[in-house]
């Protein structure tokens, strides 16, 4: 007779439901934010895929296994691989996708943890450490400014921690009879080893109620107490002859002060190159608003007089099927608005950078395909790449945006983003980044404000893509075809979008455009002739009978980190259909 397997429990420690308790029943438990599931995730936690991982019971064991999900499934900081099944015990902790939700096993019959502290590693994300239970950890601060606090299990004598936080709050926290000030922990904040390393940063952090998480004696504090034994140790000194020890002082003092003076020279140099690669990216995104308009305006009159030659040389039937096409899908063609922030207490102010993109509906439940490098322009820009490779501690935020075509993209000021209108994972949040398919990444030689430099970066593969959720409206889908290998050469497409993004819509509104060509060769892309521009990335390559074919991606490197200007090469549509069953 097989045994039974222990009656166990999840208990959120991060995420939107952190706090909440998950029975597990024996059989089988998937988890992951789908409805589907037995275990719903928020759908806040984007980083959680729509199936992302299965506790199963066998015999007298649970084990769990990673479902397809595109961000990795962690269990005690290591990634389950894919195919494998681990066994789980009480005590044990997961994670479901890097810095995503952090849950502890428990059985069903222990007390609920009072309080805990999740802490994952800025280099290798999902190398996390989590205390339950946690009263009260003290961290003093030195005279360097870094906090001392109990060090993991099996670390060197000396192992230190130093609290980051913007604005920094461990100075300013003494009591006026001298006692320590005291800090809670809080999602974000980050403890490092040294200034420049990186450290450990708190994905959440529940004290127990009336009890402080932290406490922080101020520099300060230390400082006075540290001159006040020099003080006591002078007169002992003094005794053995004042003048050795006022020439030991003078010793100690110029040392120090080289010291400093090195340390000094050394901030200063970082700091200007710190300064040098801020520059470099905010030029490389933010040129004339002006030049840019006159170089779209005269791009997008080539692009709509290359369109009339390619109709006039259509049937009259085709050209009527397609105009047919874009009135019925008009609708479920999105404008794309990302902005992306990136901050880091070193920086002198946020880097903000804004881009567009195209996406349509894939489905009537309001999923919406686009390109992965349009919501993560991160890991394709190689000036980013470098910036983040340089300061892995940087912390990168997104906001969507997305317009159904015809609503207005322009706020009262006539500035993008309009909040009141479409959908956006900010003010409405009324959608939300389901994943992307896995991140691939490939070594490239560039030029970074005169220095060449090796960086990985994304690589030009079928990996460009990212499924969009919108909550609250209706949406007719575009069919997907299942194999696109059928279209033959010179076969009429159509490619709808948003050529050049916004940027020369001056009634402010995201009107879709129609762009047509011919099939040049399937193969592990589908190449077109149609005309397309930044701003079309995401947009679906329709054929005659109405189903998409493949969906538009990033033009690759051409070498030394420049991109090719052509944009001719669409994703297949098996491709895409593959991809949105492993992710839904």
């Amino acid at each position: 007779m097989t045994d039974s397997p222990t009656k166990l429990r999840l208990t959120l420690c991060s995420g939107a439901l952190a706090g909440r308790n998950f029975p597990l029943a024996t059989g089988r438990a998937r988890i992951g934010r789908s409805s589907e599931c037995e275990l719903v995730l928020a759908r806040q936690d984007a980083t959680v895929s729509g199936t992302h991982a299965i506790l199963e019971s066998e015999g007298d064991k649970w084990l769990l296994r990673d479902a397809g999900s595109s961000t990795g499934t962690f269990l005690n900081g290591r990634r389950i691989d894919a195919g494998a099944r681990v066994e789980v015990r009480p005590g044990d902790w997961i994670l479901f996708g890097a810095g995503g939700v952090a849950a502890l096993v428990q059985e069903q019959r222990s007390p609920a943890p009072r309080s805990w502290l999740v802490l994952e590693s800025e280099l290798h994300p999902g190398d996390f450490a989590a205390r339950v239970d946690v009263a009260e950890v003290v961290a003093v601060v030195d005279s360097d400014g870094r906090l001392r606090v109990p060090a993991p299990d099996g670390a060197k004598d000396g192992f230190r921690f130093r609290l980051d936080r913007s604005p920094v709050v461990a100075e300013s926290l003494a009591d006026p009879d001298g006692a320590p000030g005291r800090v809670t922990p809080r999602p974000g904040d980050l403890l490092r080893t040294s200034r420049g390393g990186a450290g450990l940063r708190v994905l959440a952090a529940q004290p127990e109620p009336g009890a402080a998480a932290m406490g922080v004696a101020t520099m300060q504090h230390v400082i006075g107490k540290e001159i006040r034994r020099s003080a006591g140790l002078f007169r002992l000194l003094a005794v053995a002859g004042f003048v050795a020890v006022l020439a030991a002082g003078f010793f100690v003092y110029d040392h120090f002060q080289r010291q400093m003076e090195e340390e000094r020279r050394r901030l200063q140099a970082d700091r200007v190159r710190l300064e040098q690669e801020l520059q470099a990216v905010k030029a490389q995104f933010s040129t004339s608003f002006a030049e840019q308009r006159k170089e779209f305006e005269e791009a997008l009159t080539r692009q709509r007089a290359e369109m009339e030659k390619q109709m006039a040389g259509l049937k009259e039937s085709e050209r009527t099927q397609f105009a047919s096409l874009l009135e019925k899908y008009r609708r479920s063609i999105f404008l794309i608005y990302v902005e992306t922030r990136f901050s880091n207490p070193r920086f002198t102010g946020p880097v903000e950078i804004a881009g567009y993109g195209t996406g349509w509906a894939v489905s009537a439940e309001g999923l919406v395909v686009t390109n992965k490098h349009v919501v993560q322009v991160w890991k394709f820009e190689p000036s980013l790449c470098v910036l983040l490779r340089d300061y892995p501690d940087t912390q990168v935020d997104t906001t969507i945006y997305a317009w159904p075509s015809g609503e207005r993209f322009l706020n009262d000021r006539n500035e993008p983003p309009n909040e009141y209108a479409g959908y956006n994972s900010g003010s409405r949040m009324n959608l939300v980044l389901v994943g992307t398919a896995p991140d691939t990444w490939e070594s490239v030689t560039i030029n970074n404000e005169g220095r060449t430099v090796q960086v990985d970066i994304h690589a030009h593969t079928d990996a460009d893509l990212a499924l969009l959720r919108l909550t609250g409206g209706t949406f007719t889908p575009l069919p997907v075809k299942a194999d696109p290998t059928t279209l033959k050469e010179l076969d009429p497409v159509m490619l709808l979008g948003f050529p050049l993004g916004g940027q020369v819509l001056d009634s402010g509104r995201s009107d879709v455009s129609a762009s047509l060509g011919t099939v040049r060769f399937v193969s592990g892309v589908v190449a077109h002739t149609a005309s397309a521009f930044q701003g079309n990335s995401g947009g679906p390559l329709v054929a005659l009978d109405g189903e998409v074919v493949g969906v538009l991606t990033r033009a690759p490197l051409k070498g030394a980190g420049e991109v090719a200007e052509s944009f001719s090469q669409a994703i297949r549509s098996d491709r895409l259909a593959e991809f949105l069953r492993t992710i839904r």
